[in-house]
């Protein structure tokens, strides 16, 4: 039996899933486990013949789809109408199409400075949000330049300091509110160390304290406490006491601060210079507010208040109340906000305090104060945040306005044979520029070339049944931390689903090397080991002739599925570490465009993942009866829109695309004297056609401007296509 190769957006079935948004707790890994299976032995002639229709051009015609859409991103409209387009094409392969919604983002902290109250929120998603309006609107905003950096700290509305927890000695400075940013190393004479940073607080853009812990190699660490006078350039070591592991850090000015480790509290007043152990028994330490030069108060493990005027002797106090306290803040002398499971202030230096009403039964987590009237408190775990305008008096709840939903996009064929196994393969759509919204970055390599290579499977497939479910995947918010992927593959987890393997592409388009080494590298966790021995296989069966460099580690959205106990594979171009995204120039950049990969290079890769695919579901014995013209219509309805325009004869597009067609309808093209040199036929229950530009005869044709008219039910568009060399 062959496979048909028919591709043509009159086939179309979509069946529209509606998946209530959730909120995903950390789940147990899924106790349904698949031990491997051995590679295939020989070629099969049907999945030879479906891969071999996956062309360079196709390829790259849905690389250049992607990109024209922009930055395609959660708050983008790039990133929604990619969303409807890959949607749309999903649903013309004869696959269920459907839609995974999800949140991007979870809070850590939020921080309110500044004379107009501006709030900073640490997400869960390497994103950081920003409100100057109290809550009513939010910007968003990645920093700097990378996805790694998640914790921050405010000196005020415009200076602040970004980093990451693990294994990145780098800091990230912005003096202008999150618009351009610096980084630093730590470090800079030690270019290999890892450093766990435990608290950052900076008294001014200049005056600030790091402390963590330095990796010396496996199990083995070095507790630090640095100092820095110039913002982060420099960094200078602080010896507090032998065996010192610094939790806490908090400074009144450049040269009185407190810093506490597991066991005790320690006091400076010459900047870190030298140090005294307070006594008193202030341990451990929950929080710490400095309120004067000597002064403070802080609120310790046992849920009590304390407080010293000398810098060094602590002393309990009783406010009055039970209450399971882990937070306090201190924006003047006199007024102070203690928070936990009950939220008590003051506003007479601490001589007396009250209750005020809680704006929710969950325990807080963080809060933060710019003057005594506005402030912001949370709680990350349940995702509620607050904002106050009163001092406490009245709350508003803003979470709902700072939430980010986004969706996957799914594409699934329901198996003959064992339908509850699963195969996957996928890649996330999203992209960025890394820089305040809405900076541009058309992401062809990074990933709409991974997420190329499921849509040319799904089209090679369209008419094949599987022994197993199929199931084509465009994750979301990959760029914001594997949100998208997380998220599914928790739910999938959590349902108990049995997904065989998870097959991850993450930029496979570009050949660094130019041939000289055509090579790509395939990271598999412990669960996915055997599917890297599958991999080179496949490619010898298949004649794909590319080097597969083996990585124990994921590479990317694959990583989400490893992390739940399924096997997953993720391959990227070149060699991590030599090739790979860390020699790609472009790669978060308004560069990032069709014009820099090498399609030609990249379907070797797409035809190997999808013969893997084919094989790993094992292809059935009937083929999809093909749906009659008009027997669906299309779900989503799209603007009409024609690219690329202009079109380069020379460049790998495939043709040019008119889309947003209300079928049946014609598209007829015209040169300047008037004759036509071209007809599509959009048939009914479709709403796109392609034109390959060809003279009369199927001869090349010359450059110039072209006339195009659509005509389809209650529709009339005409405009020009301009073609290139």
């Amino acid at each position: 039996m062959g496979l048909e190769r028919g591709f043509g957006p009159a086939d179309l079935r979509a069946i529209e899933h509606r998946i209530e948004l959730i909120k995903l707790a950390p789940v147990t890994p899924v106790e349904w486990s698949y031990d491997g299976e051995a590679p295939p032995r020989k070629k099969d002639p049907r999945i030879a013949a479906a891969i071999k229709t996956i062309t360079a051009a196709e390829y790259a015609s849905y690389i250049k789809q992607l990109e024209d859409f922009g930055t395609r991103s959660v708050e983008t409209d790039g990133g929604d109408a990619a969303r409807d387009y890959i949607r749309n094409f999903f649903a013309l392969q004869n696959l269920e199409s459907s839609l995974f919604p999800f949140d991007c983002a979870g809070m850590e902290r939020a921080s309110c400075v500044g004379g107009g109250g501006t709030v900073y929120v640490d997400t869960d998603a390497c994103v950081f949000k920003r409100t100057r309006d109290g809550g009513g609107s939010w910007d968003s905003f990645y920093a700097p330049g990378t996805s790694d950096l998640r914790n921050s700290f405010w000196v005020d509305e415009r200076t602040g300091f970004v980093w990451r927890d693990t294994g990145r000695d780098v800091i990230g400075i912005t003096r202008d509110g999150g618009h351009t940013w610096h980084t630093y190393k730590i470090a800079p004479s030690e270019p290999t160390a890892e450093f766990e940073i435990f608290e950052l607080f900076f008294t001014s853009a200049d005056v600030g304290w790091f402390g963590g812990r330095k990796r010396l190699g496996p199990g083995r660490y070095e507790y630090v406490l640095l100092a820095t006078a110039d913002g982060g350039r420099t960094w200078r070591p602080q010896f507090v006491a032998d065996g010192f592991a610094p939790r806490l850090i908090r400074a009144y000015d450049d040269d009185h601060l407190w810093v506490s480790d597991a066991v005790g509290v320690y006091y400076s007043n010459d900047g870190g210079a030298s140090w005294q152990l307070c006594s008193g028994n202030p341990f451990p330490v929950c929080d710490i507010a400095p309120v004067g030069a000597a002064e403070a108060w802080a609120v310790i493990g046992s849920s009590r208040l304390i407080r010293t005027t000398d810098g060094r002797q602590w002393r309990y106090v009783d406010p009055g109340y039970e209450a399971q306290l882990t937070q306090i803040e201190f924006p003047d002398r006199r007024h102070g906000v203690a928070a936990g499971d009950r939220l008590l202030t003051t506003s007479d230096a601490g001589q007396t305090w009250r209750r005020l009403r809680q704006p929710s039964e969950s325990h807080c987590d963080f809060l933060s104060f710019a003057d005594p009237s506005r402030g912001v408190i949370g709680a990350g775990a349940a995702g509620e945040l607050y904002i106050t305008e009163d001092g406490g008096r009245s709350f508003r709840d803003v979470a709902r306005s700072m939430d980010l939903p986004s969706e996957n996009v799914i594409g699934e064929r329901r198996g003959s044979e064992r339908p509850e196994e699963i195969v996957i393969i996928g890649g996330h759509f999203d992209s960025t520029s890394g820089q305040v919204y809405p900076g541009m970055c058309h992401g062809a390599e990074d990933n709409a070339s991974g997420t190329a290579c499921a849509m040319a499977a799904a089209r090679a497939f369209r008419n094949v049944t599987f022994d197993r479910t199929v199931r084509y995947l465009a994750f979301g918010a990959e760029e914001w931390g594997l949100v998208g992927s997380r998220a599914y593959a928790e739910y999938c987890a959590a349902r108990g689903e049995k997904i065989v393997a998870m097959l991850n592409a993450d930029m496979v388009c570009y050949d660094e090397e130019a041939g000289a080494r055509d090579d790509f590298t395939a990271g598999c966790g412990r669960n996915g080991a055997w599917l890297y021995e599958y991999l080179v296989k496949v490619d010898r069966l298949y004649g794909g002739k590319l080097i597969y460099d083996s990585y124990d580690h994921p590479i990317s959205d694959d990583g989400s599925f490893e992390s739940v106990g399924y096997a997953a594979i993720g391959v990227i171009e070149g060699k991590v570490g030599v090739g790979g995204i860390t020699e790609y120039p472009w790669c978060h950049s308004s560069e990032d465009t069709l014009d820099k990969l090498h399609p030609e290079f990249g379907v070797r890769f797409v035809r190997d993942y999808a013969a893997m695919v084919a094989h790993l579901a094992g292809v059935g014995d009937e083929l999809i009866e093909r749906p009659e013209p008009g027997g669906g219509a299309v779900p989503y309805a799209r603007p009409f829109a024609v690219y690329p325009n202009p079109y380069g004869l020379a460049s790998m597009a495939g043709g040019v695309h008119f889309v947003g067609v209300k079928s049946p309808a014609t598209v007829e093209l015209y040169d300047l004297a008037g004759r036509r040199v071209g007809r599509e036929e959009v048939a009914a229950g479709a709403d796109e056609c392609c034109w390959e530009p060809a003279a009369a005869g199927g001869e090349a044709i010359s450059p110039g401007v072209y006339f195009y008219r659509v005509e389809g039910q209650e529709q009339v568009e005409t405009g020009k296509v301009v073609v290139v060399k």
